[in-house]
């Protein structure tokens, strides 16, 4: 008899979440949440599975953000410029030239290429041999010859930090 009692209970309790899961689930915010989050992945386990090699996943993953650093990095290494020091723009900078890049930190520049990457706010920041800048809709990186070329893009840049 208490055995019937405690199945029945077990019973009601499940019966209790499963509604309570099957309702919150139905909430617009976690139904699209669900959607987007767990179901997706059984529409784009094909796609994925054929594109497993690291390359392919950051393109992924990271879009036009490892995209570019991917780029830059091959530009130094056909420069074979080991001890580059590159000038990253802020953000806004990018933005109002129409370029849709994030850099991130310097860090994760690093961690993309290999290559040393300074911004506004580094302390070594007049060590850079290279910047980034914007020359007619597209992104250009040229050699820092000397300090007053420095300057110039600094003042540029600092025109738009937030």
């Amino acid at each position: 008899m208490q055995r019937k009692r405690k199945f029945v209970r077990e019973l009601i309790l499940f019966m209790i979440s499963a509604l309570l899961i099957f309702l919150l689930y139905n909430v617009a915010f976690y139904k699209d949440w669900t959607q987007k989050k767990i179901f997706s992945y059984y529409a784009e386990f094909n796609s994925q599975v054929r594109a497993l090699d690291l390359d392919s996943r950051c393109k992924y993953r990271f879009g036009n953000n490892y995209t570019l650093s991917q780029n830059l990095k091959t530009y130094f290494d056909n420069m074979n410029s080991e001890d580059a020091l590159l000038f990253l723009p802020p953000k806004a900078y990018l933005k109002k030239n129409r370029e849709n890049y994030d850099w991130g930190e310097c860090l994760s520049f690093y961690y993309f290429t290999g290559i040393r990457a300074v911004d506004m706010k580094s302390e070594n920041l007049h060590e850079a041999t290279h910047a980034v800048i914007a020359n007619q809709d597209e992104l250009k990186v040229i050699e820092i010859s000397d300090e007053a070329l420095l300057h110039r893009i600094i003042a540029e840049y600092k025109s738009f930090q937030q």
